[in-house]
């Protein structure tokens, strides 16, 4: 017979509902807590303009295309969210802001409601996760405007 332990996790990697949640978890999941999983696509850096690679990845609402660029082959994927950075001037540019409205956002306000969480960035080197989390100049990332969020619940400027 599977530990309580066992069949929680369970429950919680395969999203199954608990039959008899404890008072903070029903509040928790209508509160719209849960794990949302990501991917952004970055610009191009200076050695990939240099080499001029082409883009293998397109991203259509949930949806994240990449293309073989060998052979033209194509795998599509699905996340709660696809931002796509890599053209600041194309249609659905995600900036930082909307990646903070979308993911940070929820982040904050349920740590203040008392809840555990925890935002993380995952990629290999170079892939964006700094910028995404903290942000280049006036770019500030998830974790400045979280940060300029709290002050005013603080009552500090």
């Amino acid at each position: 017979m599977p530990s309580a332990r066992f069949s929680l996790q369970a429950r919680l990697l395969l999203d199954i509902p608990d039959p008899d949640p404890p008072p903070a978890a029903a509040a928790a999941a209508t509160a719209g807590s849960n794990v949302k999983v990501a991917v952004r696509c970055r610009p191009f850096n200076a050695r990939e303009q240099q080499l001029a690679s082409p883009c293998c990845l397109q991203m259509s609402g949930a949806d994240t295309i990449i293309t073989n660029p060998i052979n033209g082959q194509e795998k599509a994927f699905t996340f709660d969210y696809s931002y796509w950075s890599h053209d600041t001037n194309g249609a659905t540019y995600a900036s930082q802001q909307t990646v903070f409205d979308d993911l940070g956002r929820d982040v904050l306000e349920n740590a203040w409601a008392g809840y555990n969480v925890c935002l993380f960035a995952y990629g290999q080197t170079g892939s964006g996760k700094s910028y995404s989390m903290v942000g280049y100049g006036a770019e500030e990332g998830i974790v400045p405007k979280a940060g300029a969020d709290t002050r005013p619940l603080l009552g500090s400027t």
